[in-house]
Order: C-alpha cells, then structure tokens, then sequence
C-alpha cells in the first residue's frame, strides 16, 4: 500500500474503523519490536487503553448489524 493508497482508505474509513486498525498496529509494533516496546511500555500502554476505550464507546452506540 503507497501513501495514496493509505490515504484513500483512511478517507473513506469510519472513526471506528481508523482506531480499529490502529490498535492493530500497535499490537504489531508491540508484538514485533517488544525491545523498544520495554523502552517505553507506559506510553504505548495508554495510548492502546485509550484506543479501546474509544471502540468501547463506539461500539455501545453503533447500530446492530
């Protein structure tokens, strides 16, 4: 996926959908560099809380499917 390409996606993604994938993210980065992650572990540890808290209140308000 090029710049455009990543652009585009998240042009087109709900709010939802954008946490989603950046959770994911951090739980690669997490998952694949755990050397840097023990460097910083608070500051990831919040952000991804924070992440779920948001799908959490996302969740409780989007439509059943």
């Amino acid at each position: 996926m090029n710049k455009r390409d990543a652009t585009d996606y998240f042009a087109n993604s709900t709010e939802y959908e954008i946490l989603y994938s950046l959770r994911d993210v951090i739980c690669l980065y997490i998952t694949l560099f755990e050397e840097d992650y023990c460097r910083e572990p608070a500051m990831l540890a919040q952000t991804l809380e924070e992440i779920e808290q948001k799908l959490r209140r996302l969740e409780e308000t989007m439509p059943p499917e």
